[in-house]
């Protein structure tokens, strides 16, 4: 019943397909969250760019892919972004995607100012920049 007031949002596989098409590099990420990114490398991580993290992670979404995460229903893509504890790769994805820059800088000040915990810089940066204006910036590219 009224199903037409819900809001639908991106399926996992369409949004890798536009993840396959944004650039590897953006350069707000280089010039601001370099050091996190470097602590990353540090710690032995598997992916080179923040694109070919997401992509790995989301290639095997469905299943535990390589985090032994949990599949399931209603695991859409807002699921994924609200969920995915890495900032520099929720970053990437803003600013490759096309995220106004006075967003991307206000999202910067957030993950800075939240400290060293993981989640608390992805729930920073998400305040900032909701899924739904990274989906909307994902929509308007060509």
């Amino acid at each position: 019943m009224w199903s037409f007031l819900r809001s639908s949002t991106m399926e996992v596989k369409v949004l890798l397909r536009h993840i396959d098409r944004l650039p590897a590099d953006t350069p707000m990420l280089a010039a601001t969250l370099e050091a996190h990114v470097a602590g990353l490398k540090d710690r032995g991580v598997w992916y080179r760019t923040q694109k070919e993290h997401l992509q790995g992670w989301l290639r095997d979404y469905s299943g535990p892919g390589a985090y032994g995460r949990k599949g399931g229903p209603g695991r859409d893509a807002k699921f994924f972004y609200n969920h995915f504890q890495c900032a520099p790769g929720l970053f990437w994805l803003a600013e490759a995607a096309g995220v106004a820059n006075p967003k991307l800088k206000a999202a910067v000040a957030a993950v800075t100012a939240a400290g060293p915990n993981l989640a608390r810089q992805c729930a920073a940066l998400r305040r900032e920049i909701p899924w739904s204006e990274v989906e909307a910036s994902l929509l308007r590219k060509p």
